[in-house]
């Protein structure tokens, strides 16, 4: 194949080689008119006469120039040079995911992060209308500055054109084909079971394969695999993978229950969006970052799981306000060393469902929940709370707190100190301080900060838009509110990294552009 280093493509100037797929070739070049570098990615010399694989090619430059965010590999340009169709790509430098693993597993918090990156990647196509359909580690990339990227759209799927389901539109197997017994089956490893069945597609179709890459972040190692593509398939469609677990004793419950949920084999329940799995790994970094450390299944003698409280107030429009409750009691709790207190994000994927005390119990890994009921009237509220022994589902401590609504701080105190009494839980001195301390005392600005963090969890642009408003008015406040501080924070980190971040970038090329 010819080699293009040294040429002028167009205003590129081709600097060096980087590398060989199954479809093309890479080079690092210059942009001339910008001043920038890129990467040129031409379609290999042997397929310029198939011309499904000249479409594939094609649908990757239209699907990916179509997507405009920080997470996704940017597309700038195509072209064709001596009858070699090019795409002028973003020049990413560092590694993929493949060759970052390497067979073993990430810490909790690399993979969060790096997790929630992709998750957004993910949103932002979906949102645009397109299936990647080719999730996998060696399409996503990790830049030297600690950005998670989606690359290679060539098996991209317009959500409005018909969809195409034989075979032939399955991924090609490149390298990672079979070799040899046990060697894993690359790109087929990462199909969901209705791709390998060759059905209708929906965005569904990435979430399992992001599962699978989760899975392998979390273990090292593949769900699902096999001596020969047969046993692949049937791995895929029929056989539930080992728990994380226990190839990784550090993953926790929750993680765990996260990525049984998009390895689901039936797609009505998994994840139906990627906005809805990046919620759950939001909350469960929010969870780690402020201490609620998930405990695992085991049960641990002195532990807690405390549920959403229910909401009974007359127009049952307060569920901003129960989980908000319940939430500051768990941080509360989880502030005591002697105490350990199952994650929001474990407690509250709860809700709703059908379970038992004990069923409970056994799900969160803990011996006591407390659960509760809010009915909240104008300037009144009525809080109901008790706590239960998940072994035996007896009551250790209830009661009923009929007040003003400005005493809802004394209340969350009350509670926090009755469960201490009820479990025993000895306290140091600053622990003691910490369960009585409260972030404020303003009540409105107390209602401004639940319903900021409600709108946060959502991840759009406008829903971020409404929550930095919710914080900024509990700010007006209370100007010492702390936590309505570093919320307004995280909004603003949030619209940079995931939405405005990229139409700064591309206002800066613009500019650059005229000058020259």
């Amino acid at each position: 194949m010819t080699d293009l280093t040294g040429s002028r493509v167009s205003h590129y100037r081709v600097l060096e080689r980087l590398g060989e797929g199954g479809m093309g070739v890479v080079y690092r070049a210059e942009d001339t008119r910008l001043g920038r570098q890129v990467a040129l990615k031409f379609l290999s010399e042997s397929l310029l006469e198939n011309k499904q694989v000249l479409q594939r090619f094609q649908r990757e430059a239209r699907a990916a120039s179509a997507l405009s965010h920080p997470n996704i590999c940017t597309i700038f340009d195509v072209g064709d040079f001596e009858g070699r169709p090019f795409i002028v790509m973003e020049l990413l430098q560092g590694e993929t995911l493949r060759e970052f693993l390497k067979g073993t597993p990430l810490d909790v918090d690399a993979l969060l992060e790096w997790a929630i990156q992709i998750a957004h990647g993910l949103q932002s196509a979906h949102e645009g209308g397109i299936i990647h359909r080719d999730i996998k580690p060696a399409n996503i990339f990790f830049s030297e500055h600690a950005m998670a990227k989606i690359t290679d759209f060539g098996l991209a799927k317009l959500l409005p054109d018909p969809t195409i389901s034989n075979s032939s539109d399955w991924p090609t197997e490149t390298e990672d084909a079979l070799t040899s017994p046990g060697t894993a089956m690359g790109t087929i490893s990462f199909m969901s079971p209705e791709q390998a069945r060759g059905e209708e597609l929906d965005v569904r179709t990435d979430l399992f394969s992001f599962g699978v890459v989760l899975y392998e972040m979390a273990t090292g190692r593949q769900p699902f695999r096999g001596k020969t593509t047969a046993l692949v398939f049937d791995a895929i469609l029929h056989q539930a993978p080992v728990a994380p677990s226990e190839y990784n004793p550090a993953i926790d419950f929750e993680l765990e229950r996260i990525i049984a949920k998009t390895l689901a084999k039936d797609r009505t329940t998994r994840y139906q969006t990627a906005q809805e799995l990046l919620v759950d790994l939001l909350r469960l970094r929010r969870d780690f970052a402020s201490g609620a450390v998930p405990v695992h299944k085991e049960k641990v003698g002195t532990s807690i799981g405390v549920l959403p409280f229910a909401d009974l107030s007359p127009g049952k429009d307060q569920a901003y306000f129960c989980e908000g409750l319940a939430e500051e009691l768990l941080n509360a709790l989880s502030r005591l060393q002697g105490l350990q207190v199952a994650s929001r994000t474990s407690a509250f994927a709860l809700k709703g469902r059908d379970l038992d005390i004990h069923q409970i119990g056994s799900r969160l890994g803990v011996a006591s929940v407390l659960e509760g009921s809010v009915r909240k009237a104008g300037d009144r509220i009525r809080v109901s709370a008790q706590l239960i022994n998940t072994a035996d589902g007896f009551h250790m401590w209830s009661d009923q707190y009929d007040r003003d609504l400005k005493d809802i701080f004394d209340i969350q105190e009350e509670i926090a100190r009755s469960i201490v009494r009820a479990l025993q839980v000895k306290r140091a001195g600053t622990e003691a301080r910490a369960l009585e301390n409260a972030p404020t005392r303003n009540v409105e600005a107390f209602d401004a900060y639940l319903r900021g963090r409600q709108f946060f969890y959502r991840s759009k642009r406008e829903s971020i838009l409404l929550a930095l408003e919710m914080f900024s008015r509990a700010i007006e406040k209370d100007s010492s509110y702390a936590l309505a501080f570093a919320g307004k924070v995280d909004c603003h980190a949030y619209l940079y990294m995931y939405f405005d971040h990229r139409q700064i970038h591309l206002t800066a090329a613009l500019e650059t552009s005229e000058q020259g």
